[in-house]
């Protein structure tokens, strides 16, 4: 149950969810069923410039719950063999799998063999539109993908988009895990010496 979507806006201005969809399919078909599980996002604001929305699986762990915007949308009842898809107005703008036969056990990205499943996938910095292009999009290796593919439950990167190249570390120097070579904040990650009387231990 540790799946959670995450929408990003990179363009300097804000962006009103109105008019947008999350669409799913489940294990092959096409975008119309998808079209007909949609999620809308109408009701939940907007999304500041260069800021994300994130959706999350209700049973998330507790661990990782604190970036998320919403928990408990149907969108995150996926597997790897189930394409997910944001939609604009009625018009599907950016995929993750595509329509067609179910793929089996997921499709391969950036040439990781069955990689939408039990796998942490975030775009590349450099790729700020949607591609509805699923082939395109995942690639045939870590070159020509607009993926990188992590490991199942890497949450390093969920309530915010950073480029990859960051080294995320705790950078209040404050905090007794400061790390001075931290190019990107943690999520939660700064721990503080305290005086504890033995009476609260």
């Amino acid at each position: 149950n540790n799946k959670a979507l995450e929408i990003y806006n990179p363009t300097g201005s804000t962006v009103n969810l109105a008019g947008y969809e999350l669409w799913r399919i489940a294990n092959g078909g096409n975008w119309s069923e998808g079209e007909g599980n949609a999620v809308d996002l109408s009701g939940y604001g907007s999304i500041s410039a260069e800021d994300v929305f994130v959706i999350c699986n209700s049973q998330i762990a507790e661990e990782y719950s604190d970036d998320c915007d919403v928990a408990g949308t149907d969108i995150t009842y996926y597997n790897g063999d189930d394409a997910v898809g944001l939609a604009y107005n009625g018009t599907l703008i950016d995929a993750v799998g595509e329509a067609g036969d179910d793929p089996g056990t997921g499709w391969d990205v950036a040439g990781v063999t069955n990689a939408t499943k039990e796998h942490t996938l975030v775009r590349k910095m450099s790729f700020t539109q949607g591609n509805t292009n699923w082939g395109s999009s995942a690639g045939t290796n870590g070159d020509n993908s607009e993926w990188v593919v992590f490991e199942q439950n890497t949450f390093d990167y969920l309530g915010s988009h950073l480029d990859l190249g960051d080294i995320i570390g705790c950078m209040d120097p404050e905090a007794a895990n400061y790390n001075p070579s931290a190019t990107a904040p943690c999520n939660g990650c700064c721990l503080y010496d305290e005086d504890v009387t033995i009476y609260n231990i």
